[in-house]
């Protein structure tokens, strides 16, 4: 198992660091899970020289059985309409951790939550392919109070859907140490008006203290 983890493009260092934090990995016969797990990462269209990276970043799903939990995960990505393309392989590289998070616990109760805060299906398919770490988080922690948030600050329900449509990680960020800091800065510092997002929800994407200042 360890020749074959490491002749997937990984660095001793960090192979090293896997098999200290989940020893359990050594355990696992290569015939019998990494050979289906690559197997599998490839059907999803991950490109192979990436195979090594999601295990690193995820390496939990050496332990999760393809039928029972992982193909769960990518049903539900495909009745959001990934489907095509390879694209739910290029979710997988940019979120490995995806694969460990419960379908019916956080998956479809994020998912429930964007189409209630307004966005369109297509809208949804966009943010759970280019920023699936918002469709891992928690909605009561996380999202909702984010959400409620924004609207305090002034943002009607269409300005809202328009701004998580346009740049999604809004609802992951810090409410005390991001979201609150850019926003007294656009009204106090450049005598902006907050709705004046709408037109360019990037802004939040900024960093505070180099593109903004």
């Amino acid at each position: 198992m360890v020749q074959c983890l490491a002749s997937l493009e990984t660095k001793p260092n960090e192979l090293a660091s896997v098999i200290a934090e989940f020893p359990h990995i050594l355990l696992h016969r290569f015939e019998e899970k990494l050979c289906p797990l690559l197997a599998f990462f490839e059907a999803l269209g991950a490109p192979e020289k990436q195979h090594g990276i999601i295990i690193l970043l995820n390496s939990r799903v050496i332990s999760y059985r393809i039928e029972a939990k992982l193909s769960k995960t990518v049903y539900f990505l495909a009745s959001i309409g990934l489907y095509g393309d390879g694209m739910i392989g290029k979710v997988l590289v940019k979120h490995p951790c995806i694969m460990s998070y419960s379908v019916s616990k956080r998956l479809q109760p994020t998912y429930h939550f964007l189409k209630s805060l307004g966005l369109s299906a297509p809208q949804v398919q966009r943010v759970a392919l280019n920023f699936p770490e918002v469709l891992c988080r928690d909605v009561d922690k996380i999202l909702k109070p984010n959400a409620l948030h924004l609207k305090s600050c002034g943002f009607n329900a269409s300005q809202l859907a328009a701004v998580v449509a346009g740049y999604p990680p809004v609802l992951i960020k810090s409410v005390g140490n991001s979201l609150k800091p850019r926003i007294k800065f656009l009204e106090h510092a450049m005598g902006r008006k907050i709705h004046e997002i709408v037109e360019y929800p990037h802004f939040f994407r900024h960093s505070f203290s180099m593109d903004l200042v």
